[in-house]
């Protein structure tokens, strides 16, 4: 893999790193924010620690609107209650008017009270107080409010983009989120599938940060071999495409040899705890040599137990091959016969 190789797809350029695959599950997503791109109703984006879902709501926004400048993120695990309902609505519902008519009321100057063309963006949706909730929930149905202090109503035109966990299904259930709310959030729903179900995006998407990473920091492009790149692409990353972009860094910018190896790789994760769990009271050595035989014993699996095969994808001669299934103690599975009727 060149560290400088260009975008797999012309569609792929056209989103975040997040957002970038073959495997059906990002399409999915992708798809859906296409959708979002041209539609004004709101969005729920939900994934896993490690993916960078502003990203993906400014480039929605920014593909709607043209209008990048009235893009504003309001972090809900950051503020108290009664900051948010002042930044959303224009004050708490205890210090102003009563909504109505059964109406929602709003400040003039507040976030909600913008026209078209603006975007919020709330990340760490589920966070928000119960009665904040509420009040989404009310202006969502209605689809426009009453002006705090007149009587005269305003529609309610701001989209609203919302980022939520893996889990945001498991809260709504739960009761931590209202049903209502979540149902109009995710009638446009982006949920991101994490790295470790879909290895076959690993080699894209590394193309597209080692690009990053190269510019800016004026590396020189190096490539990986391809057993290096299937190693990258067998881990589980569990903090996604932010730990694979801090090991691309590391890889990248370290007075290495000219091609990334294997060895190289290996070295790289057994010091990243996320990726690699041995038994705490374990060696370097023994860790080592612990992910070397799952690794090796995943490819002979993957291959059948086919020997040339299998040493072609680790980049490895037979011989050595041999020798590393018996000095790590590999056992080979019992031959499966049919039974008979």
């Amino acid at each position: 893999m060149q560290a400088g190789a260009g975008v797999d797809s012309l569609n792929d350029a056209c989103w975040p790193v997040d957002l970038v695959g073959r495997s059906s599950g990002i399409i999915a997503a992708r798809e859906q924010a296409e959708r979002a791109a041209v539609t004004r109703g709101h969005v729920l984006i939900s994934a896993e620690a490690g993916f960078t879902l502003i990203d993906i709501a400014r480039r929605i926004h920014a593909r709607a609107e043209r209008a990048p400048d009235r893009f504003t993120e309001v972090d809900c695990a950051t503020h108290d209650r009664n900051g948010l309902e002042r930044e959303l609505f224009g004050a708490a519902t205890s210090s102003g008017d009563p909504p109505s008519q059964g109406l929602e009321t709003v400040g003039e100057g507040s976030l909600l009270a913008r026209g078209r063309g603006h975007t919020v963006f709330l990340p760490n949706v589920v966070e928000l107080p119960t009665s904040v909730q509420a009040r989404l929930a009310r202006l969502f149905r209605d689809g426009e409010a009453c002006l705090r202090g007149s009587s005269r109503t305003v529609p309610m035109k701001v989209r609203v983009i919302a980022g939520g966990d893996a889990g945001i299904a498991g809260d709504v259930t739960e009761g931590r989120f209202r049903q209502d709310l979540f149902n109009r959030l995710a009638a446009i729903w982006i949920d991101v599938p994490p790295l470790r179900d879909r290895g076959q995006d690993v080699p894209v998407i590394a193309r597209w940060l080692a690009r990053e990473i190269c510019a800016a920091t004026g590396a020189p492009v190096r490539p990986f071999t391809e057993a290096a790149m299937a190693l990258m692409a067998a881990l589980p990353w569990r903090g996604n495409t932010h730990e694979l972009r801090t090991i691309l860094e590391q890889l990248l910018t370290s007075d290495a040899r000219a091609r990334i190896q294997v060895e190289d790789v290996l070295a790289r994760i057994l010091l990243q705890p996320e990726s690699v769990a041995p038994q705490p009271n374990a060696t370097l050595r023994e860790a080592r040599c612990e992910f070397e035989r799952r690794y090796i014993q995943t490819v002979l699996a993957r291959h059948a137990w086919r020997i040339a095969e299998s040493a072609e994808s680790l980049g490895i001669q037979r011989t050595n091959l041999y020798r590393k299934i018996r000095d790590l103690g590999i056992p080979r599975p019992a031959p499966h016969y049919p039974e008979r009727r």
